[in-house]
């Protein structure tokens, strides 16, 4: 009867033992690494209102959950957009985006702060990555139509921005 009671407790060990290593191999493999990044991208779009090409530029930083060989999603912490011909600087609250590489995409989704009476704006690009040169990867963003979070809500056309997007440790 002890001999059955000990062969049981030590069954009942090992079984505990095994889920808990194929538990934790588990989540070790899923899990997603964490780190920051910026992402500096220039390009031009048109203003339809002026009727002439504008420079833009924009810098962000964050945080990035994933692996670059599958997928990362890209978490918006602040950054700046710069537009020329007396639109200035903006604010970028906040943001979110999916960079997927075995595809070669990439879509992120940005809130600009309103200036001097503007509404809050939300620009929503995608594109693609290019190569990588050691831990940077060049990627190209674009949208049909943007809108500037200012007074009278500018538009802008044809939105097309390319840089990098490089880690932070």
């Amino acid at each position: 009867m002890k001999s059955r009671l000990v062969v049981s407790i030590v069954i009942s060990i090992l079984i505990a033992s095994a889920l808990a290593a194929s538990y934790t191999g588990y989540t070790t493999v899923f899990a997603k690494p964490t780190h920051g990044f910026t992402l500096t991208l220039t390009g031009t779009a048109y203003d339809p209102h002026k009727h002439v090409y504008v420079n833009v530029a924009l810098t962000l930083t964050g945080t990035a959950d994933g692996k670059l060989k599958i997928e990362i999603d890209l978490h918006v912490k602040g950054g700046d957009v710069s537009v020329n011909h007396g639109y200035g600087t903006f604010s970028v609250s906040r943001g979110s985006g999916e960079l997927v590489s075995h595809c070669h995409y990439i879509a992120l989704y940005l809130w600009l702060t309103p200036k001097y009476g503007g509404k809050t704006a939300l620009w929503c690009m995608s594109g693609k990555t290019g190569t990588l040169s050691g831990q940077t990867l060049h990627v190209s963003l674009g949208a049909s139509h943007v809108i500037l979070p200012m007074k009278g809500s500018p538009r802008l056309d044809d939105l097309d921005l390319k840089g990098t997007i490089t880690p932070v440790y």
